[in-house]
């Protein structure tokens, strides 16, 4: 067992490299592209939760037209 778990790790360690700037670069991008998309569907549903309470709201102190 400890020999699969040597030769993963020297596989693993030879393929990522921490510490190489290609990681890191790498790293950072998609960081950066999750923190954006998630900030883009959180303005998104703030600006639909709003824009759906203005339009709703004047027709909910209506009363039922008979």
């Amino acid at each position: 067992m400890t020999a699969k778990t040597n030769k993963f790790q020297t596989i693993f360690s030879a393929n990522f490299q921490w510490h190489s700037l290609k990681t890191k670069v790498t790293l950072f991008t998609l960081i950066f592209f999750l923190i954006g998309i998630w900030s883009l569907a959180f303005y998104a549903r703030y600006t639909l939760h709003n824009d759906m309470e203005n339009t709703l709201a004047p027709n909910s102190s209506q009363p039922f037209p008979l």
